[in-house]
Order: C-alpha cells, then structure tokens, then sequence
C-alpha cells in the first residue's frame, strides 16, 4: 500500500496540532494554578491584617475599660512611653510591663501611652511627650505585629482618652 505524498503531510499537520494544542493547555493550567496560589496568599494576608486590626481595637477598647473602672487607680500611674500589654484576668483588663499572651501565638500585641500637651492659649492639643501635661489626658496606641510568610508585618490605631468621669 501506497501513502500519497498529501496523506504522508495531512498526517504529521495532525502531530504538530496536537502538540501545539498541548502547550496551550499546559500554559492555561499553569497560569491558573499561580492565579490560585496569589488568591491565597493574598486572602491569608487579609485574614491577618483583619485579626490584626481586631486585637488593635481590643487593646483599645481594654484601656478604655480601665479608664471607667478609675482613672486615678488605673490610667494616672502608668509609666509613659513604655510598652505595656494588656491581659483579661479575674474578669478585667490589666496592664503590665510584663508580655502577655495573645489568644493567638502569632500575634505580639503592646501598648504605650504618652502625656498630652496642650497648648497655653487655646487649650488644644499641641502634641505628646514621655514627660507629663495635662494630667486627665492621655494619647494611647496599640501596636500590633505578627510573622506573615516569614516578613514581619504589624497595624496601630492611636486614640486619646479624658478622664472622662473625674474619677
């Protein structure tokens, strides 16, 4: 039997469509699988910063809750300009000098409050020092860090508190 010279052509045009229609569909799948792996990480990534900005508030909301308590026996004497961390024990919020754990071992969550200075005039806020100031106002940020993909990656939220109940 005798294969033509077009049949012997129309043969191997199969081959190289196959091959071609191949690599197309290995490029597809490849390029889909590394659409997937950024989805994730970029997904994981924001579940981080959001536990982060939830532990950032709660570290807020903890300083706030020991303002109502007393601020003469709470806020008044601690230290300035020094991290603290804060811990829900025996049913309140403490701060202590000494790291405490977050629910979550990724996360380091800390405190620092500084003395609020106010301006001689207008009795506005004129800026923050480690020193002293006004002694019912206090400017409190929360910083937060945590490892994300072995680079270290942290959110802060600021916030000023009054003795708000002249207690």
């Amino acid at each position: 039997m005798m294969i033509s010279k077009r049949q012997a052509s129309k043969s191997g045009f199969g081959l190289v469509e196959t091959v071609v229609g191949t690599a197309i569909v290995t490029v597809v799948l490849f390029a889909l699988a590394q659409v997937g792996q950024f989805t994730f990480r970029v997904v994981d990534e924001a579940n981080f910063k959001l536990r982060g900005a939830f532990l950032a508030e709660e570290g807020i909301e903890a300083v706030r809750a020991l303002r109502d308590a007393g601020w003469t026996g709470n806020i008044a004497p601690l230290p300035l300009c020094t991290n603290l961390y804060p811990a829900f024990s025996g049913g309140t919020w403490q701060l202590d000098v000494v790291p405490a754990p977050v629910e979550d071992p990724a996360f380091t969550r800390q405190v620092r409050i500084e003395a609020v200075s106010r301006d001689g005039a207008t009795d506005d806020i004129a800026g923050t020092n480690c020193t002293g100031g006004d002694p019912d106002a206090r400017r409190v940020t929360v910083d937060v860090i945590w490892m994300n993909r072995s680079r270290q990656a942290s959110t802060t939220i600021s916030t000023y508190l009054t003795n708000l109940f002249d207690n």
